[in-house]
């Protein structure tokens, strides 16, 4: 795209010829937004009820992370819940120190609009407004003041339209909004009102004036024909219906278009070179234009493409490879990185892939953690390759203190031996976790969280502080309890209690690091709740944070993902009996966000919920850790934990914990099908074989508790040892390598 006439006049709002596509983005941050994007923009992150300081500003409110576009006059009270996470709410009732009710209440949503990068655009917008509707709102509507460029129109709203308990959003109609404008709501009586998010949507410029897009501009090879993916939109629709026509207006060759009258169509070339084409766009009273420029590739030329094999997609541009690496747990194994290169041309490419400086100085460089397997070979015409990068953790440099990280950086250098093409580069960063900075948490349910040393067996100093609400519950006795014993809240919806867990100075307080994500376990009963929001396992992390639910609906039992919403429900019901619920997540801005949920993983050892790309949910900064707890101010929740253990040193699916930490996150005896299996791959193999003899301890008498972990090849009197009589059962069970087990007389289980 490279030119465009704009007037801006008066606009209305018909669209023609968006392509299929074309993708909206919302956004909660101002910005330059395309057409179809959205700006939403949310009420004050606010924590609960306001303070009663008087005026309610911002200035005042005392609530740090104010939205500075969203202004209050009197508006008394906030609140965490409804359908956008927290709306304020104008007070139908008088505190000492609060405004009268009867006086102006009124808030005003107003977004920066300018030319730059982070201001809307001036231009048409459709607007949408959302409010809570309950059964304490107001009788009379409430009052929707736009302030556009061309003078005030306003638009009343009843905000007891829509089921009770729930967020309309409606439509205020299209508006001309450009520097100074804003949205005024007004509670007009004395009873309450509501103000959640207002949504923005960019439709295009002021006025009645036509707009047209061409495209991106791309390079092809011939014969290969140009996909032209224009939009045209006339906002008014006035005085005649929108034509579009394209056309050349360079190149050294002809152009044929498939539909010139179409702004999705196709463009083929007579010959190679560089050619500009133009979309133009009249409502037979104005005529707007936009370029694009279409780069064509003679027969046999090549282009190389790179792509990174991140989770489930595949992402293209300038991206960072990121790992992390905890120096506490040693087995840990930093996930490879894989790289597709992508032969897009018509002839073979020849390809190196070199490690250099950085990604401006392409001096070879080596770096004896990183080892590219597969660096040169050749890919054929339309064809790809994967190119495998492996790392070694004990060339990586290690951080100078033990809870301290230190960044090990890399560039790889793409480049090819047939075309001339210039070389791509991509960055890969190792971050080394001191032994120090990850972590396991164990809380046996037998002791208040917040005591010293109340994380069991894992040190001095480990313990666990309230992160969210006020303290409560209480240690009680349960028969059904692995000890004996669980920590029980009853909470009755007034308030709500997470714990965190937490360690005592000079140690941090253990860190979600994203790159090797966290996992959370724990054994919980929940007998009852009437709100899905109360949380059962947490993590807090500004990219991966996730709440664990598991509860009743109706007859059915359902987990769910608090922040984003997802859920399973699970075959049997809901019942009021123990459960293991496991939750991992990881990944952050340059990869896949992805959270896992387990339950009863003995029985099901694989996730029931999947949540890949996980939407990021901020507002989890400054609580960045590991948890448990429950409650919510919505609701009531009567849960109890008889353990949860946590970790920081990754995202472990069952099992998978031993091989790193040396020891299983579920306390007790947990074991695969069969019990030797350690892997739980179903083979009973020289691997397993390898993990029982770190446990053999060579007695025939009972020296006490087994190292963690390998309770499970403690199958043969007697108990607490594994000696040869436990080498003899494994032998029975054994299958060998890629063999699957089956049960026998000797090894039923």
């Amino acid at each position: 795209m490279s030119s465009r006439a704009m007037i801006w006049t008066v606009l209305i709002g018909a669209a023609v010829g968006l392509p299929a596509c074309t993708m909206a983005a919302t956004y909660t941050t101002p910005r330059q937004l395309a057409i179809n994007d959205t700006y939403q923009l949310n009420p004050d992150s606010a924590t609960g009820d306001e303070a009663t300081t008087e005026p309610k500003t911002d200035a005042n409110d005392g609530q740090s992370g104010d939205n500075p576009y969203f202004r209050r006059t009197n508006v008394a009270r906030a609140h965490v819940g409804g359908c956008s996470g927290r709306y304020w709410y104008t007070s139908s009732y008088q505190e000492p120190g609060e405004p009268d009710p009867n006086g102006p209440q009124y808030v005003d949503y107003a977004p920066p609009f300018g030319t730059g990068s982070n201001q809307l655009p001036p231009g048409r917008y459709r607007l949408n407004a959302e409010y809570r509707n309950t059964a304490s709102r107001a009788p009379y509507p409430a009052e929707y003041i736009i302030h556009a460029l061309d003078g005030t129109h306003v638009v009343y709203k009843s905000q007891l339209d829509g089921a009770t308990n729930s967020c309309p959003n409606f439509d205020l109609g299209e508006f001309d909004l450009g520097e100074g404008s804003y949205i005024r709501v007004n509670d007009t009586g004395g009873s309450s009102i509501t103000f959640n998010r207002m949504l923005f949507t960019y439709v295009g410029p002021a006025g009645g004036v036509p707009y047209v897009d061409a495209g991106a501009d791309q390079t092809i090879v011939l014969p290969a024909a140009a996909n032209l993916a224009g939009v045209a939109i006339d906002p008014d629709g006035q005085p005649a219906p929108l034509s579009v026509a394209w056309s050349k207006v360079s190149g050294p060759g002809t152009v044929e278009f498939a539909d010139a009258s179409a702004v999705v169509t196709t463009a083929t070339f007579s010959t190679d070179g560089e050619y500009v084409l133009r979309l133009t766009a009249t409502d037979t009273l104005n005529e707007v234009f936009d370029e694009v420029t279409i780069t064509v590739l003679p027969l046999g030329s090549c282009q190389l493409e790179v792509l990174e094999n991140c989770g489930t997609t595949r992402r293209t541009g300038p991206f960072t490879v990121q790992r992390s690496y905890p120096m506490a747990y040693p087995n840990a194994v930093i996930q490879p990185a894989q790289f597709t290169l992508v032969n897009l041309g018509a002839t073979p490419i020849d390809y190196t892939v070199t490690e250099v400086t950085n990604a401006t100085d392409l001096t070879p460089l080596d770096r004896p953690w990183l080892n590219v397997v597969n660096p040169t070979g050749t890919i054929p015409p339309q064809g790809s390759v994967i190119v495998t990068v492996v790392f070694d953790p004990t060339q990586l440099a290690f951080p100078a203190s033990a809870t301290g990280a230190n960044d090990n950086a890399a560039a790889l250098s793409f480049s090819e031996g047939n075309c001339d093409l210039g070389p791509i580069v991509r960055r890969i960063r190792i971050n080394v976790l001191g032994p120090d900075a990850t972590s396991v948490h164990e809380y046996n349910g037998n002791v208040d969280p917040t005591a010293p040393d109340s994380a069991g067996p894992e040190g001095s100093g480990y313990n666990f502080v309230v992160s969210e609400g006020t303290h409560q519950g209480s240690v009680e006795d349960d028969p059904d309890a692995v000890d004996g014993k669980a920590w029980r809240i009853i909470d009755t919806g007034g308030t709500k209690t997470k714990f965190r867990a937490a360690r005592l100075a000079p140690l941090p307080d253990p860190e979600i690091f994203p790159r090797s994500g966290a996992t959370v376990v724990g054994r919980v009963r929940v007998r009852n709740h009437s709100d899905p929001r109360g949380g059962a396992l947490i993590l807090w992390d500004a990219h991966i944070s996730a709440e664990y639910h598991w509860g009743p609906n109706g007859s059915d039992g359902v987990i769910t993902e608090m922040h984003r919403g997802n859920t399973v429900i699970l075959p049997g019901g809901f019942d009021q009996n123990y459960h293991i619920l496991r939750m991992t997540a990881i990944g952050d801005a340059n990869c896949n966000r992805i959270i896992r949920f387990y339950f009863d993983e003995d029985v099901s050892p694989v996730a029931v919920l999947t949540i890949p790309e996980a939407a990021q949910v901020g507002g989890f900064e400054g609580r960045d850790g590991m948890g448990f707890g429950a409650g919510s101010t919505a609701g009531t929740y009567d849960i109890a934990f008889d353990w949860v253990t946590m970790t920081n040193a990754g995202a472990f699916a069952p099992g998978e914990e031993l091989a790193v930490l040396g020891r299983s996150l579920v306390v007790g005896r947990n074991c695969h099908y069969p019990a030797v299996d350690a892997e739980g791959d179903g083979f009973v193999d020289m691997n397993d074989f390898a993990a029982m003899q770190r446990c053999l301890n060579g007695l025939t008498t009972s020296i006490g508790p087994l190292m963690p972990g390998c309770e499970c090849f403690d199958n043969v009197p007697p108990r607490n040892v594994i000696d040869e009589f436990d080498i003899n059962y494994f032998i029975k069970c054994a299958s060998g390598p890629n063999l699957l087990w089956t049960p026998t007389e000797d090894c039923p289980n």
